[in-house]
């Protein structure tokens, strides 16, 4: 696989993050993560119970519909310069931020994956617990946008794999 079809998959996927915007138990330091930028000018800040029903029109394979059924809870929290224009106290916030999402490494998480090109650079963990299983990936990018989200459910790793996939096919 060349880096252009890397780089397309790993665009698809975070489409399929933003589209949705953001996933039952919650590890603390994302929750307080959440209530930390809650309200803040350039940040978008997404809670959903039932992610399953938003996620299903972005997903068309019949094995990835299956699995965004096991997705219980999605949470986002994102944050672009753009949309603060000369804010400097929001411009602050955000470039804190982006420092975070940079070097966010959740303990107690396997890392599935990384990617960086240049400025960009994403990774993905995945935790199994007893009430279900969790997910979360951080995105940054050249211009100090940038994402942390959360999924939450009875997914495997297969699973999520399965709904990036059927996501990146779509396209």
């Amino acid at each position: 696989m060349n880096s252009e079809d890397k780089m397309k998959i790993t665009y698809s996927i975070l489409f399929f993050f933003l589209i949705t915007n953001l996933c039952l138990s919650q590890p603390d330091d994302f929750r307080t993560l959440m209530d930390q930028y809650s309200g803040e000018d350039g940040f978008v800040v997404i809670n959903i119970n039932d992610a399953s029903t938003i996620l299903k029109d972005q997903v068309k394979s019949k094995s990835g519909r299956d699995a965004i059924k096991t997705i219980k809870k999605l949470m986002m929290v994102s944050f672009t310069p753009e949309t603060v224009d000369n804010n400097k106290t929001a411009i602050e916030k955000g470039k804190q931020f982006y420092q975070t999402v940079r070097k966010y490494r959740p303990s107690g998480y396997e890392e599935l994956m990384s990617l960086t090109q240049g400025k960009n650079t994403m990774r993905a963990f995945f935790k199994r617990g007893d009430n279900g299983n969790e997910f979360i990936m951080a995105v940054t990018t050249e211009n100090e946008s940038c994402f942390i989200i959360y999924m939450g459910g009875q997914f495997t790793k297969e699973q999520i794999t399965e709904i990036a996939e059927s996501i990146s096919k779509k396209g």
